[in-house]
């Protein structure tokens, strides 16, 4: 819509700007500048047309973004995503609030193993938040490089 926005500041604002109420400041760059008589008459007409001149592009270029959208959703359909024939990409899950006892990837697959059966489990990753951890390391950390600068 940018082209139709530079339409309107070229030819609209101008427009509206020589209406017969000749009000100031915003209202005078708005259609609300124009009166109902003869003079303005054109003015009126000319917010008709480019209401449906807008209204037209808006329909023309929703219906190209869905054409586009049709065709990229049927090659998705008839070929997949690209994972190749591994289903484990789309089949996923994120699973939170871990009992400690399965906080390994080992005991975390078992589990789900006997809850699905092997053959359905393809792997099980766990992931464990380690921040403290990382601010003792950080820690020491410091401490070493500190010890180095004192020279010990």
């Amino acid at each position: 819509f940018g082209g139709a926005a530079l339409v309107v500041l070229v030819t609209l604002l101008p427009a509206y700007r020589g209406g017969a109420k000749a009000q100031d400041g915003f209202y005078g760059l708005t259609l609300g500048n124009c009166d109902h008589v003869d003079a303005d008459r054109y003015r009126l007409w000319l917010a008709v047309a480019f209401a449906y001149a807008f209204t037209f592009a808006a329909v023309v270029m929703t219906t190209r973004e869905a054409r586009g959208y049709l065709r990229l959703r049927l090659e998705y359909l008839r070929r997949g995503d690209g994972a190749g024939e591994s289903p484990q990409p789309r089949c996923s899950v994120l699973v939170e609030c871990v009992p400690p006892r399965l906080r390994s990837s080992g005991a975390l697959r078992a589990y789900f193993a006997a809850l699905f059966g092997d053959a359905e489990v393809h792997s099980a990753v766990s992931f464990v938040d380690a921040t403290s951890l990382a601010k003792l390391i950080d820690a020491r950390d410091a401490a070493a490089v500190a010890r180095a600068l004192d020279g010990g």
